[in-house]
């Protein structure tokens, strides 16, 4: 059975097996509002990444409730520049959603490993950024959580996280 321990260390999920499907690899992202894991989903040997909402929101019926209609409205969210959220689930005590893999930096990463980012490089970021909000409002959410650790660099395109649509906006987290 699975404990929300790990949100006190949460490095202790990595190696763990969830729904019997997800083998969690490594922390990906620590941050207030979750936990994201790279987790290998062992039935079709590819990678997505876990996002584990924060124990307060699990914990609160009215708060799980709210994430799980946000969740459900972000799965229907298909753009280029959104990664892609497939659904959430739970095991035991432990609500989580699994999205898309990414394989890349976010801009925080780029830009404290090489500084600021040229006009043009930024600008282009921007653009598919704006494309990506601009998707989501179009449908009616809001994403609420846009800044340089939430926008993911991979050789394919720009990406933002599409769960947080809705999230914060809603008063979720």
């Amino acid at each position: 059975m699975l404990s929300v321990d790990f949100y006190k260390s949460p490095s202790k999920l990595v190696g763990i097996t969830v729904k019997a499907r997800y083998q969690i690899i490594r922390l990906f992202i620590e941050d207030p509002v979750g936990l994201i894991y790279k987790a290998l989903d062992l039935k079709l040997q590819k990678m997505f990444l876990l996002y584990f909402p924060p124990r307060e929101v699990v914990e609160d019926p009215d708060r799980l409730k709210l994430l799980e209609e946000s969740i459900d409205r972000s799965v229907s969210l298909m753009h280029k520049n959104i990664l892609y959220v497939y659904g959430l689930e739970k095991q035991d005590n432990i609500v989580f959603a699994v999205m898309e893999n990414i394989e890349g930096n976010s801009v925080y990463e780029l830009v404290e490993a090489r500084g600021p980012l040229d006009v043009e490089e930024a600008t282009q970021i921007a653009i598919s950024v704006c494309n990506a909000l601009k998707y989501g409002h179009s449908r009616g959410l809001r994403h609420g959580d846009i800044r340089p650790k939430t926008v993911f660099l991979s050789r394919a395109a720009v990406k933002v996280f599409g769960y947080d649509f809705g999230l914060l906006v809603k008063g979720i987290l």
